[in-house]
Order: C-alpha cells, then sequence, then structure tokens
C-alpha cells in the first residue's frame, strides 16, 4: 500500500519539463527496504531485548532516517512528511521500544507479518480489552450467520477504517477549498489549517494502515476518537483523543520508562510482587519529558520537510506537557473542594469542549502555526494535496 502510494505521489510530481522526480536512487532504495525490513526484523526477534536487539537493528534504524530523502521536499512534500513521520520517528521508536521488550512490536505474537506491518505501517495492535470488545461485537454480528466470528470482525473494521478513510478524504479535499478560497482571518485559516491535518493523518493511518492490517486479519486500535467533537480536557485531546498511535509511542517509549524507573523490562517472575503507584513526582517529569520528547521529534520532522529548525515546535509541546501538569492540579484542587466540584459539573460539556479546542487553538497561533507560514509549507502542503485530488488545476 506504501508502495502505491509513493507510486500515486510521483504520477502527481511531474515537473514542468515532464520528467518524474522519482529516480532511479529512489526505486533502488525501495527495493532494497523490503529484503532489508526482512531480513533485520528475523534476526531481531530471535535476539534478547538489550543491545543484542538493538545491534540487529541496527541496519533499519539508518535506513528508516534515509528514507524520507527519496521524496523531494518541494514536489512531494506530503510523501517526504509521511516517510519521515513514519520511518524517521515512528518506525524507529517502535524499534527503539521493542529493544527495549516494550511497546507495539511485542504485541504481535509469533506473526512476522504481523510483526512487518506493525513496523512499516502507521498502526499499533489493539489492547487486550479493545480486541476483546471486537470480538464480542464479531460474534453478535454473526450469530445466526455461517462466517466465523473472526473473518466478521475483520471485514467489520475493514468497512468501519475504510468508510473512515472515506470520509476524511473528502474533509480534506473540502479543507485545501477552502484554503485555496483566497484571503481569510489567521484564526479561520489556522483551523482549516488544523482540520486539514487531521484529515490527512487520517487518511494516512486510517487509510495506509489500518486498512492494509485489515486485509492481513491484524486488529488494530483507531489513530483518532472524536478529538475535535468530544475533547473535554487537555489530558484528555492528548491522551485518549488525538492521534492515539502516536501517543502509545510516547508512553511506552518515554512515560512508562520514566515513571518506573526501568529501561529494558525483564520477564515477569512469580514472586514478584505487585507494585505501588508511582510517586506524583515521577509522574509529572514523565509527563514534561514526553511532551518534551514529541517536541524535539517534531523538530526533526520539520526538518526534513524545510532543511532547518524552526524551534516553535518544540515550544508548543513542551508548553502542552506544562499545562497538562496544571490542568491536572487544577482539576486536584477543584476536586478537594466540594463547592467548586459541582459547580464543575454543572459546566456543559460543549462548552468544555470548545474551551479545551479554543485553547489549544490559541496556544498553537503563537508556536504551531507561525514556522507552518513563514517556511512557506503551508502552501506546499495544500497544492500538493490538490495535485493529488485534482480538484484544481
Amino acid at each position: 500500500v506504501t508502495s502505491y502510494w509513493f507510486r500515486s505521489e510521483a504520477v502527481c510530481s511531474v515537473s514542468t519539463a515532464g520528467r518524474m522526480r522519482l529516480d532511479d536512487a529512489g526505486a533502488t532504495a525501495w527495493a532494497a527496504y523490503g529484503p532489508c525490513l526482512l531480513l533485520a526484523a528475523g534476526i531481531a526477534r530471535t535476539q534478547a531485548p538489550g543491545w543484542r536487539r538493538v545491534t540487529s537493528c541496527l541496519p533499519l534504524f539508518l535506513a528508516h532516517l534515509v528514507m524520507p530523502l527519496i521524496a523531494d521536499e518541494t514536489d512531494q512534500v506530503v510523501t517526504r512528511a509521511y516517510f519521515a513521520a513514519q520511518y524517521a520517528w515512528w518506525s524507529n521508536f517502535k524499534l527503539i521500544a521493542f529493544c527495549c521488550n516494550r511497546g507495539a512490536l511485542c504485541k504481535c505474537g509469533p506473526s512476522l507479518t504481523a510483526f512487518v506491518a506493525v513496523l512499516a505501517l502507521p498502526i499499533s495492535p489493539a489492547d487486550s480489552a479493545e480486541h476483546e470488545e471486537g470480538n464480542a461485537k464479531a460474534e453478535v454480528k454473526t450469530r445466526g450467520g455461517e462466517k466465523s466470528a473472526s473473518a466478521s470482525k475483520d471485514f467489520s473494521q475493514l468497512t468501519q477504517y475504510g468508510a473512515q478513510t472515506i470520509g476524511k478524504t473528502l474533509g480534506l479535499a473540502a479543507c485545501t477549498v477552502v484554503l485555496n478560497s483566497g484571503p481569510m482571518s489567521t484564526g479561520v485559516r489556522n483551523f482549516a489549517l488544523a482540520l486539514a491535518l487531521y484529515c490527512l493523518l487520517g487518511v494516512m493511518e486510517d487509510g495506509l494502515g489500518a486498512v492494509t492490517a485489515s486485509v492481513i486479519g491484524l486488529v488494530v486500535k483507531p489513530s483518532f476518537n472524536n478529538p475535535i467533537t468530544h475533547t473535554s480536557s487537555l489530558r484528555d485531546f492528548w491522551s485518549f483523543r488525538w492521534n492515539r498511535h502516536v501517543a502509545s509511542l510516547l508512553r511506552e517509549l518515554v512515560y512508562e520508562p520514566v515513571v518506573s524507573g526501568v529501561l529494558v523490562l525483564r520477564p515477569k517472575k512469580k514472586d514478584d510482587g505487585a507494585k505501588g503507584r508511582p510517586s506524583i513526582g515521577r509522574r509529572i517529569v514523565g509527563t514534561l519529558l514526553t511532551f518534551f520528547a514529541s517536541g524535539v521529534m517534531h523538530e526533526i520532522h520539520f526538518l526534513y520537510m524545510t532543511h532547518g529548525f524552526a524551534g516553535d515546535w518544540l515550544i508548543f509541546f513542551t508548553l502542552q506537557g506544562f499545562f497538562v501538569v496544571v490542568e491536572h492540579a487544577a482539576r486536584k484542587f477543584i476536586a478537594s473542594r466540594p463547592t467548586l466540584a459541582k459547580w464543575l459539573a454543572k459546566v456543559p460539556k460543549v462548552l468544555r469542549i470548545l474551551m479545551t479546542i479554543s485553547f489549544l487553538l490559541v496556544t498553537g497561533s503563537y508556536h504551531y502555526f507561525p514556522p507552518v507560514r513563514r517556511s512557506g509549507l503551508d502552501k506546499r502542503v495544500v497544492s500538493h494535496v490538490a495535485s493529488m485530488m485534482a480538484i484544481l488545476k
């Protein structure tokens, strides 16, 4: 699916002289990546967690850092953005977590197909609770029918994510038309850009990832959980609503090791007792470092697309971690005051949603959107999306 996406991008990126930007070096790199992925993944799965597993994964780490350079940052900016996010960040984070005996790749079981799919696509296997819920729904739908629950579950997931992909593709097309319609206020343009980003990520993760996972029979967790219409707090937005695939990577590789004080997980022994709740200090430090790590990776992503660091994205995500900590402290304080708690409970959920989204847009107007406009990244992305969809000439 990723190869098909890249070929379709190449068709849209024909230069003015009529020559494709996809050269022989890029095709060679793609041809070499498949065998490298299978070989390195197969070897890494036989190694114990720790430095041996890190050593066996080194070829993949290096290949993932090079992959975004295949696409041109001007004519193929969406392709480069996807490759930079998927390979230089998400795939490498999954590998690092795997070397520490953590994360999505450790949930794939004995299947090499599932392992490769989770590594190379923007997906995360569903947690046990989500998996059981999917099985229950499938059993209800197949009761009295001839299809197995497993087949129905896969088909249900395929139709669900397929419908989401179509809906977000239409939403992306609408945002592209709006952003190309002419001058508009900064606030409206920022909201349109945020909505376009949501739709674009949805197309990539629901389309490229989840649909493919459904075809091979892998149950995956939803990437988004109504982040615009159901978000009631900053913590709710970043932890449970927005890009849950990336949130899981950051939690497993940054937050949990900081909170537990253990980087490489060892197999549990029968005589291991239950551990108490981590201290509030560890949880605060873990939260702040998680958002800081997100800011660093967003800056690296920005570097791939623009050949320069902005610093604004690092500030934006670092501040979001601080805001989440302050919000949590405020909620604790209000909960300890019955009068304030009753007042807060009476605030309509619609108002809480509007306040949260507005806060994100306002803080984004200071540090998230300015570097996008300064670098012309917004115009290049909108132009590229429009050319791919053939809705603008």
